[in-house]
């Protein structure tokens, strides 16, 4: 072969690798965004099926509030620190 045939087939065996990287990249991030979509509608769907109060028990004290509250606000703290957990990690 001639080393313009290489160098041409080089190059193109580099662009197909690439496109492969890629679309492996973008299949990971879509499913990524397809799990927090359902995730968020898990708890969308148990916050608006538990609307009644209920007491929060801390250690200074306690807070009424509804259900719905509590389970948003236990998935962002969740969400947070696995973000925190992951990040450190990496």
């Amino acid at each position: 072969m001639s080393a313009r045939l290489v160098r041409a087939l080089d190059g193109y065996t580099g662009a197909m690798a690439d496109d492969s990287n890629e679309r492996s990249i973008r299949a990971r991030q879509t499913i990524r965004i397809v799990l927090w979509v359902a995730i968020a509608a898990v708890v969308v769907a148990l916050a608006v099926s538990n609307t009644q109060d209920v007491t929060v028990d801390w250690l200074f004290g306690d807070v009424d509030t509804s259900l719905w509250v509590v389970i948003v606000a236990s998935a962002a703290v969740g969400a947070v620190l696995g973000y925190l957990a992951r990040w450190r990690r990496d």
